[in-house]
């Protein structure tokens, strides 16, 4: 599979919007510049192929294209919007509908064989009666040719004239009755051709309310699992805090009471520690953690270091390094520089929120390896400044930086 191609499959795979060729393509090239609209099509065409995707056609409106996973749509028919829906309840009952509608189809279906044999049949006798009338005529011909050889035998040809003539009456009438039956039997025929027409289009609805119903069910079940994970991830972080509490009761260090602060007093708060990087001005940094398995890092704006509150204006050199679980990650308010890898090696981080604005150095590799996925948010003010700093620090093109909503 093209680098293209698992791009859109994730594209489409995360969206639940049912996307347009134009519209993912448009998406793309906000991480992809250099993509052209040909390769977008040639690759969702593939994927299509290969059924990882499915092409979704509605009459009027331009393809759209979906995940393959078991669910429904519910199309509008005046704006032909396109919704996921769930019909789990109505599915029996409309794959009964539709089984039964198959069935009267297949019924009309053997009638309109029936009436189109009867039909045949009825030809084919008109094609007979059409024969013989071909044949009196030629009797007809012959009869008066003798007429004219033999006057003799006039009367006697007179009379078996007037036979043939009255044959070929009796035929024409059989003809104009055979015609009668067959005009009546196209004009049943083209009832049942309507009624089939309908019963198909009977079929087509339910075949979308099925759809629609299945889409509807394989949604709401990723909403549960989703909503199981979130849960799971919120029960992890509460038992950190109840651990991190425990532990600063039972092992919390203060300088005793009046004791000058100085440069490398330290603190652990929350599982990250802190050291005094100016006791004059009272800065400090954020340099490790206590606990290398947390999911979730706050570096604070401020913490209180041998009873004097420091604020926190730096993540140190190597300070979070290769921690496997971390996931999230919230930098304070005053933090103004990111040493070297700070954040190398933390393969499952997705997600940054840098809350100063006046963020201004940012240390070689100081993201590299993090999630390919991984989102940045910052203020809205530095989005630009914030993305030509954090370029080259080690975050593949992929990560996505953008502002932060609060």
């Amino acid at each position: 599979m093209s680098k293209y191609a698992k791009l859109l499959l994730e594209l489409i795979n995360r969206s639940g919007s049912h996307m347009t060729a134009e519209q993912l393509f448009l998406e793309l090239k906000k991480t992809e510049p250099k993509v052209v609209q040909a390769t977008v099509y040639n690759n969702l065409n593939a994927l299509c192929q290969e059924g990882m995707i499915r092409r979704l056609s509605i009459a009027g409106s331009p393809d759209r294209y979906d995940k393959i996973q078991k669910h429904d749509h519910l199309v509008c028919k005046k704006c032909g919007a396109l919704s996921d829906i769930s019909l789990e309840d109505l599915t029996e009952k409309l794959e009964k509908q539709l089984g039964e509608a198959n069935i009267s189809i297949g019924n009309l279906e053997k009638d309109i064989a029936a009436k189109e044999k009867e039909i045949t049949g009825l030809t084919n006798q008109v094609k007979e009666k059409q024969d013989a009338l071909k044949e009196a005529n030629e009797a007809l011909a012959d009869l008066r040719s003798e007429l004219n050889e033999s006057n003799s035998d006039n009367a006697q040809l007179a009379v078996r004239i007037s036979e043939k003539e009255t044959e070929i009456s009796i035929l024409n009438d059989k003809i104009a009755a055979l015609n009668s039956q067959i005009e009546t039997q196209k004009d049943q025929k083209d009832i049942l051709l309507e009624e089939l027409k309908a019963l198909k289009e009977e079929a087509g609805v339910l075949d979308i309310k099925l759809i629609s119903a299945q889409a509807r069910v394989a949604e709401l079940e990723g909403i549960a699992v989703r909503l199981e994970k979130e849960a799971d991830d919120v029960k992890n972080q509460l038992a950190q805090a109840k651990d991190e509490i425990q532990r600063l009761l039972n092992a919390q260090v203060h300088k005793p009471s009046g004791t000058p602060l100085k440069v490398g007093d330290k603190t652990d708060f929350r599982g990250v520690m802190y050291r005094v990087t100016d006791a004059k001005k009272k800065l400090a940094e954020a340099y490790d953690v206590s606990n290398r398995s947390l999911s979730y890092i706050h570096v604070m704006h401020a913490v209180k270091i041998g009873g004097v509150t420091c604020k926190v204006t730096s993540v140190a050199n190597h300070a979070f390094e290769d921690m496997k679980k971390l996931r999230k990650v919230l930098i304070g308010r005053y933090v103004t520089s990111i040493g070297k890898k700070a954040f190398c090696g933390d393969a499952k981080l997705a997600s940054i929120t840098i809350r100063n604005k006046k963020l201004s150095k940012v240390g070689k590799n100081a993201f590299k390896g993090i999630s390919a996925k991984a989102k940045v948010y910052v203020p809205k003010s530095r989005q630009k400044e914030i993305r030509r700093l954090l370029s080259g620090k080690g975050m593949k093109k992929t990560v996505l930086i953008m502002t932060e909503k609060r």
